[in-house]
Order: structure tokens, then sequence, then C-alpha cells
């Protein structure tokens, strides 16, 4: 319950965040992760138990989501409260993955960073358009 007020007490009563746009609302937010994940509303509501009707109230601005629904939501997104609403922190606390990625790449030549770097931009643009 603690880890809840905390939480809540972060999260901007003016329904805002700030985020590479700079001032970009909770729902544009919430709907960019969203649409970024490829993710329908109609998906999105059956991963969380969340009404698909509150998911599209919540991103048109109409409502805003309890700590709890918000939780579920960045949760089924892959994400969670606080980087979403400091982006930054995933930087500063790589995942077990990420550090991983980050161990192996120091072991390469700069020749094969620079290949591995351009296979990943290949990789992320073809998930971004796929065929």
């Amino acid at each position: 319950m603690c880890r809840y007020l905390i939480f809540y007490s972060l999260i901007p009563h003016n329904n805002s965040v700030e985020s590479e746009d700079h001032n970009m609302k909770l729902n544009d937010h919430l709907k960019q992760l969203r649409t970024s994940k490829n993710l329908s509303v109609y998906k999105l509501a059956r991963m969380t138990d969340v009404s698909e009707n509150h998911i599209r109230s919540i991103e048109k601005g109409n409502s805003q989501p309890s700590v709890l629904t918000l939780e579920k939501l960045l949760t089924a997104l892959g994400t969670n409260l606080a980087e979403f609403f400091n982006e930054e922190q995933s930087v500063l606390y790589p995942t077990e993955m990420e550090q991983e990625l980050l161990l192996a790449v120091r072991r390469l030549d700069p020749e094969q960073t620079k290949a591995l770097i351009q296979l990943a931009a290949l990789m992320n643009r073809d998930e971004k358009n796929p065929l």
C-alpha cells in the first residue's frame, strides 16, 4: 500500500508528465506507449481486465486512472510507474538483460560494435514497419 501512496504523490495532478515532447499529457503518453507496442485497446483491455471504455476515456483525457489501474496498464505495456513518469530512470537502472547486453558489447571491437548498432537499427525499423 505504501508504494501506491508514494507513486500517487509522483503523479502530476494537472495530468501532465515530462517527456520527449515536453509537457505531454498522461493520456497522450499512455496512448503513444500502447500504439508503440502495436496493441489495440481491445487487446490491452483483455490483458489488464480494464474495460475498453475506461481505457479510451483515459486516452482521450476524459478520466484519470487510479494508481492501481495505471499500474495494471503499464505492466501490460512492459513498463512501470517510475519509468512512465521518469523515462530516464530506465537508463540509470538497466534491466538484467540490458546489463548482459552491455557486458557483451564491451567485449566487441569497434567494428563489431558498429555492425551491432546497425543491426539493431535495422531490427527496430523492421519491427515498426513489418512487411
